[in-house]
């Protein structure tokens, strides 16, 4: 009874899960390796055969180039094979000996550098934390991932051994449930899920990969060409599915991360679409983009395809603990635009190569006038286009800096023409609890004559902050809590104890120039629950500061008065004295 109940309980079955999760993916890294081993020996047809006027290979004609991939796929490398090619109308026979395919290009090795790097990371975050379904997701979409990357390919591994099926079937697995995997990935930061959902989510990819594979298998044991064609035409219909997929999942964590309320939240999705922008960017924008418009790559296929790398890295840091790592520092606002600028560099491109075939066929000019032309229209167009899209990342990527920067600048711009002192520390709370809602916000200014302090301002919840009016800071750090700060730089914790009496979690001091000011600003939980980031204590140094300032400003101003005013005064009463002096002398 004891036994059956321990094999029952909820503990045993996560256990079970989490071995039989890594006992799968043990396999299906044998089966990568494998795959990459047979990949190794694809043949390739030599160089002096032009693809172009290729028309049959042995008896099998060729409709499209992906027939090739077709009829090599059982062949062996320094295998001879009859070919015939249509030159000036004519066929002509030839025969050639078969070639390594990747004799040049190294991809097999880049892709598998990458794969396993994704993996590895696939196994440190499902084992790091593999309670989370952000994890479990992960992992298996890093196991796909990886598949698709090292596999590469259904046909390309098969031999005459059945063994050699294992690569494509799997393959043809994961390829259609990366994308399904990468949009629940994306809906596993919604708070609600159904499986109704979730299970909608994989419909499509299980359809596919039941037609995939069908047709896969059909192709090879029956050596039909015609059905591996209905396979290539199931493959270009699939194509849709992986854009809305991605589109969709990329779009729903844009719109989560503009939702999300959480420090927490909105940094993990921000790691994650750094990571789908650093990694698929550049392979897009540098070297997919300038082969449409006709122009050379920018960079090679094998350097792109290395940034796959940020990918799961970004994903992982986001999984495991955002705060590994400062992403602002990390990833600051000048690469995001450079990204940027690579983009509209790209749309200059394609608009100067679409503007010289328009004008070319209404106007007979040089082609170098033309080219001057294009350029300055692109660079007058885009030259405002680069500061909305700067002003749009600002706003979407950085909200929280920009709406600091903003009350910042607001708050300075503001205060520096008020003359009331009160007024100005009312403004100051008001654009702090905007900014920064908290349960609690209360200000102190002293005025201090002979090494003693006298209230001058209270503003808050001023009665129950009194006893803090003999905490010292002269030091200049501020007080805090522990669990209510995300960083321990220029923090005091000595005081912990009487903060938390007090329902307190930070005290800032006041800067003053003058020694005969001082003064704090005493501040509860913030509203969210969240502990005070680096932007919040920067946003609220940098207003206490100003504060700090412009009170000085007023104090001065209100003594520059009060001398004018006694100067007046003096001035009125010589005259008074000199008239009356001068009143009796006339009488007497």
């Amino acid at each position: 009874m004891l036994q059956n109940q321990s094999i029952d309980s909820p503990h045993f079955l996560e256990k079970s899960k989490f071995f039989i999760s890594l006992f799968c993916g043990f396999l299906i890294t044998i089966i990568n390796i494998y795959g990459f081993i047979l990949l190794q020996l694809r043949a390739g047809i030599p160089e002096e055969i032009n693809l172009k006027k290729l028309k049959q290979i042995e008896n099998i004609k060729i409709e499209q180039e992906k027939d090739i991939e077709f009829i090599l796929r059982q062949r062996r490398i320094g295998e001879t094979l009859a070919f015939t090619l249509e030159i000036d109308g004519k066929m002509e026979k030839t025969e050639a000996n078969l070639v390594p395919f990747y004799a040049q290009a190294p991809l097999p090795l880049v892709y598998l550098i990458i794969g396993f790097f994704c993996l590895g990371i696939g196994f440190f975050a499902f084992i790091l934390r593999s309670e989370e379904r952000k994890a479990r997701i992960f992992y298996w979409a890093a196991l796909a991932l990886c598949s698709s990357l090292i596999i590469n390919g259904g046909f390309y591994c098969l031999r005459e051994d059945s063994l050699s099926y294992l690569p494509g079937l799997l393959f043809n697995i994961f390829y259609p449930l990366a994308p399904a995997l990468l949009l629940h990935f994306s809906l596993s930061f919604t708070e609600k899920i159904t499986k109704t959902s979730r299970f909608i989510i994989y419909i499509p990819a299980i359809l596919f990969i039941v037609a995939i594979e069908t047709t896969f298998l059909l192709s090879s044991l029956k050596s039909s060409i015609e059905i591996f064609r209905i396979y290539q035409f199931i493959y270009y219909v699939f194509r849709f599915y992986i854009v809305v997929y991605v589109l969709s999942a990329v779009l729903h964590l844009i719109i989560r991360f503009r939702k999300a309320t959480l420090d927490v939240t909105r940094a993990q999705i921000k790691w994650i679409l750094y990571g789908l922008f650093i990694g698929l960017v550049p392979f897009i924008f540098l070297y997919q983009l300038p082969q449409v418009i006709k122009k050379s790559p920018m960079i090679s296929e094998e350097f792109s395809t290395l940034f796959f790398i940020f990918i799961p890295f970004a994903f992982a840091i986001s999984i495991i603990k955002f705060k590994l790592m400062n992403i602002e520092l990390l990833i600051n606002r000048s690469l995001v635009y450079g990204i940027l600028t690579v983009f509209v560099v790209s749309l200059y491109l394609f608009f100067v190569y679409v503007f010289q075939n328009v004008i070319l066929r209404f106007i007979s000019l040089q082609k170098t006038a033309i080219s001057a032309i294009a350029a300055l229209v692109a660079a007058a167009v885009f030259h405002p286009a680069r500061k909305k899209i700067q002003d749009f990342v600002d706003k979407s990527f950085y909200r929280l800096s920009y709406d600091y920067r903003k009350t910042i600048l607001g708050f300075n711009e503001k205060a520096q023409r008020m003359i009331n002192r009160d007024h100005l520390i009312d403004f100051f709370l008001i654009k702090v609890k905007k900014a920064l809602p908290l349960e609690d916000i209360a200000v102190f200014i002293y005025s201090i004559a002979s090494g003693k302090r006298k209230l001058l301002l209270k503003r808050g919840k001023a009665e129950e902050f009194l006893a803090l009016s003999s905490i010292g800071l002269e030091n200049g750090s501020m007080l805090a809590r522990k669990k209510a700060v995300q960083t321990e730089e220029n923090m005091d914790f000595s005081r912990e104890s009487l903060l938390r009496e007090k329902g307190i979690d930070l005290i800032i001091p006041l800067s003053f120039r003058s020694s005969d000011l001082a003064g704090f600003l005493a501040l509860g939980r913030k509203m969210s629950g969240e502990r005070f980031s680096r932007d919040d204590l920067e946003l609220l140094l940098t207003m206490a500061g100003g504060l700090a300032l412009n009170l000085e400003r007023i104090k001065l101003q209100e003594e520059v008065i009060y001398e004018r005013a006694e100067k007046e005064k003096l001035d009125e009463l010589n005259r008074l004295k000199t008239e009356f002096i001068s009143t009796v002398s006339h009488e007497l």
